[in-house]
């Protein structure tokens, strides 16, 4: 499926709605990409097509049983002419599961970044949230 966005400032630019703009196993988008310890910092990336005229994209976060948080996203740098990367650093406090997923902001209103199946976050088709665990900062592994 290709999906055409006009804009005054781009002209036409032509995209595929199954755009890739996170893959949850790449340290590129997640870093670390592992389970990490309460209090470890976490950088979270998105990149998003310069087409979709993104303004704002937010980490939408929850752990089990408690209401959702949403942290902004800062605009990092632009990928070529066609691609603008997003960045936030955050660090979890508790040990436990949390899901997250991305919104973003357009002209055309508010959409997801969600989990496609196979870890890879599209614009389009994801419905489910990612899964980060978070240990507990004194778990020592097993030493043999």
């Amino acid at each position: 499926m290709r999906a055409v966005f006009k804009t005054e400032r781009l002209g036409e630019e032509a995209f595929s709605m199954e755009h890739i703009a996170y893959r949850s196993r790449s340290e590129l988008f997640k870093y670390p990409f592992s389970a990490v310890k309460a209090g470890e910092k976490i950088t979270f990336k998105v990149v998003l097509p310069r087409a979709i005229q993104c303004s704002g994209v937010q980490l939408c976060l929850h752990r089990d049983n408690c209401d959702e948080q949403k942290f902004d996203l800062f605009w990092l740098r632009m990928e070529g002419t066609n691609e603008e990367w997003w960045c936030i650093d955050y660090i979890p406090q508790d040990s436990g599961l949390y899901y997250y997923h991305f919104d973003y902001t357009t002209p055309f209103g508010v959409l997801s970044i969600r989990h496609n199946g196979d870890t890879c976050g599209v614009l389009s088709g994801g419905v489910h949230d990612w899964q980060l665990t978070v240990y507990d900062r004194d778990f020592k592994a097993v030493d043999w």
